[in-house]
């Protein structure tokens, strides 16, 4: 390759376990003439936590080195001895507002959106009943493998476009999420 672009999101929290060795994310194992990172991020990770060798070599190896985060940026720094520039998240960069591309669910009722993970028991029943007294739908857009039964419907990463998938956090009446890009 000539060039290969590391990012965005959270591909170097190498405390999870989903992630935890992979060091791909970080341009191990990759043949390429330039290797740099656009607002990765280490999520959960902090350097207290014993660093695997892999994750300092690989970033000392990067040509150009930017993250989306405060504590990404500190982590660098302490990792490399190397100022990362902190850059704002791409999903910020692009109007998706005015994008006529995505697609309008077809669901016979209004609903709301559950996309995330760990949320509180609380949290579930007031968004139960809330739905239930309002006839909302809850359909739950799987992230990471959760499917939550007390949802009305999950669908699955595989089973959508992404202008199917941003279609249904657009037409929805409502979003409960836990993460950073369910927000945004």
């Amino acid at each position: 390759m000539d060039i290969l672009v590391l990012g965005s999101d959270i591909i170097w929290d190498y405390n999870s376990e989903l992630l935890y060795g992979d060091e791909y994310l970080f341009g191990g194992g990759v043949s390429a003439k330039r290797k740099i990172s656009y607002a990765p991020s280490f999520g959960r990770g902090n350097t207290e936590i014993l660093t695997p060798d892999y994750v300092k070599k690989c970033l000392k190896d990067l040509d150009v080195i930017s993250v989306r985060d405060q504590s990404s940026y500190d982590m660098v720094v302490q990792l490399t001895d190397r100022e990362p520039e902190i850059v704002l998240d791409p999903t910020l960069l692009y109007d998706f507002s005015k994008d006529e591309c995505i697609v309008k669910p077809k669901e016979e009722r209004p609903y709301i959106v559950v996309y995330g993970s760990d949320f509180a028991a609380e949290q579930i029943d007031s968004l139960r009943a809330y739905a239930e007294s309002n006839d909302l739908l809850i359909i739950n857009l799987e992230f990471m493998g959760k499917k939550y039964s007390w949802c009305n419907k999950t669908i699955g990463r595989d089973e959508l476009s992404p202008f199917e998938w941003m279609g249904y956090f657009r037409y929805a009446s409502f979003v409960m999420t836990s993460t950073f890009h369910g927000l945004v």
